[in-house]
């Protein structure tokens, strides 16, 4: 309130705002949910202040905590679409050293239904592939697609 406006941004929010099952009154995230909802409900109401949280488990919030008036309605942020995961590679591969052979339209085939950090997650095993390789046979450190299609493969 005294930083208004502001924005606050509650990332998992699951953690603290989980269902409550009744059994479990002393944890910490049981503890933690009842003063949230005290401080966005409050005496004085919350000007300026815009909520917003995000989770990968929507089914495991407490429904106090997303009844209206709290936060708003959900936004459901599907996995990016072949075009986007293309992208992706294409970010998180720009200023490495690559090999001709990289091809991001079929990495983006590759990884149907993943998201930014998996593609990130596979693009750095490939970067310690290429690395490793590289100090046994100097100049072969260019990440190949083969790096990339192994570490794919491997669910990074």
């Amino acid at each position: 309130r005294d930083a208004a406006p502001a924005i606050l941004f509650f990332d998992e929010l699951d953690a603290i705002g989980a269902r409550r099952d009744g059994e479990h009154r002393n944890r910490p995230q049981d503890l933690a949910l009842p003063v949230l909802l005290a401080e966005i409900d409050g005496f004085d109401p919350l000007v300026g202040v815009v909520l917003l949280g995000a989770t990968n488990a929507p089914e495991l919030l407490d429904p106090a905590l997303v009844r209206h008036g709290r936060f708003g309605p959900p936004i459901r942020v599907p996995p990016p679409d072949h075009a986007g995961r293309a992208a992706l590679f294409r970010v998180f591969l720009r200023g490495r050293p690559c090999a001709g052979d990289v091809d991001m339209e079929e990495l983006a085939r590759r990884t149907e239904g993943w998201v930014g950090a998996g593609i990130e997650a596979a693009v750095e095993a490939a970067a310690r592939a290429a690395l490793k390789r590289g100090l046994l046979d100097p100049g072969r450190d260019r990440i190949e697609m083969a790096d990339l299609l192994r570490a794919v493969e491997e669910g990074c």
